[in-house]
């Protein structure tokens, strides 16, 4: 097969990554996309650093062998645990794009307050409190762990009074707040616009990685010439650790929904 008709490898720690997905999907209608989720073992966000990167390795292997020419790493935890050992194993195989949090783009809104939504290990990470600390004299950052939304989403819940609530809760002291930018930090989060928007001040800005991400993946795959030449769309192939048609039908869903 010639290596440009080979698929787009997506990897996300379950259903979040389809965020993602989406915005590529839309940039680039014609390649073929295989999405592999490990929901058997979300939620990365509250697991240690060696469990993220083992597990992490392990779903990378699984659409390798899938013969796919570039891989998302479409979790923002596991970019920041993994992403320099996966590259280091197969960055002379195929093209590997990660995603991190739109901090930059927020800081660049001069927004008075920005809240930067994440799980716990992605808060922790070292790299992302270096960026945070690097910014701090332009914005205060405020980083607020959510992970129970991941935990939402992976059980089919995308909004309702418990999603509104668990949001007012961890956002209390910000549901007023003008000139507030929001950083989504997980990809998981993006199917909570809708609901974040209901709950905060009507000037809330939301910010997330998936567009500049997938346009760093186009970008990437031209200047590498791996850009399928095609006139009809792709073909789109969830797979997920937990094998069941319940939980690919859910991803269909997903990437249907409007965010």
């Amino acid at each position: 097969m010639n290596t440009r008709d080979m698929s787009i490898g997506f990897f996300d720690s379950g259903l979040g990554g389809i965020s993602v997905l989406k915005k590529a999907i839309q940039l680039m209608p014609d390649e073929d996309y295989i999405y592999f989720g490990d929901s058997a073992n979300a939620p990365y966000g509250e697991k240690s650093k060696e469990d993220i990167v083992n597990l992490t390795l392990n779903s990378v292997k699984i659409l390798i062998e899938k013969d796919i020419k570039a891989i998302v790493i479409a979790c923002n935890t596991a970019t920041a645990y993994a992403i320099d050992q996966i590259r280091s194993l197969y960055s002379d195989k195929l093209l590997i794009i990660g995603i991190e949090p739109a901090i930059k783009p927020a800081v660049f809104l001069k927004s008075h307050h920005i809240l930067l939504l994440a799980t716990n290990a992605t808060l922790n990470q070292e790299n992302l409190k270096e960026k945070i600390d690097h910014y701090k004299i332009c914005s205060e950052i405020i980083p607020i762990g959510a992970p129970k939304l991941v935990e939402f989403i992976e059980a089919g819940v995308y909004n309702g009074n418990d999603v509104e609530n668990y949001i007012k809760d961890i956002l209390k002291d910000y549901l007023h707040m003008s000139n507030l930018t929001v950083v989504l930090g997980c990809t998981h989060f993006p199917f909570f616009k809708s609901s974040l928007k209901k709950i905060l001040h009507k000037d809330a800005i939301l910010l997330d990685g998936s567009d500049g991400t997938s346009k760093r993946l186009k970008d990437q795959l031209l200047k590498c010439s791996l850009r399928k030449d095609s006139s009809e769309n792709g073909k789109i192939t969830f797979l997920n650790s937990l094998k069941n048609d319940k939980i690919i039908s859910r991803c269909f869903e997903l990437l249907e929904l409007d965010i």
